[in-house]
């Protein structure tokens, strides 16, 4: 599952995204995005997703501000939503982020296994 909000407006309450995770399947991998526009609400919004995301076991990170923040090519004039140019790096790193947390939790599960 993948989580992408506060775009237009930020994270302005953390108990929201607290309590959409604990609706979704607790065994489930869930995703939190990070935001990009060039708003004055990201900082502080992407600082909440990553707190929420860290006390969560199967709650990951994708950072998807700092992967594009040096790429303002791959955005759209808006400079927020990925352009056409943009989509195949957007969905590469989602890719490839989602795999690093998968093998990070399967190599925590194999870990706590051995220990029992």
């Amino acid at each position: 599952m993948f989580i992408n909000l506060g775009t237009n407006a930020g994270v302005t309450d953390p108990a929201i995204v607290h309590q959409v995770i604990q609706m979704l399947d607790p065994d489930g991998i869930i995703m939190l995005l990070t935001l990009y526009p060039t708003s004055d609400f990201v900082a502080g919004s992407d600082a909440w997703l990553k707190t929420i995301a860290n006390q969560y076991a199967n709650v990951g990170l994708i950072d998807w501000n700092s992967y594009v923040a040096n790429h303002p090519e791959w955005l759209k004039v808006d400079r927020t939503n990925p352009s056409m140019d943009g989509m195949m790096p957007y969905t590469g790193f989602v890719k490839d982020e989602l795999n690093m947390f998968t093998t990070q939790l399967q190599e925590q599960q194999v870990k706590e296994q051995r220990r029992r």
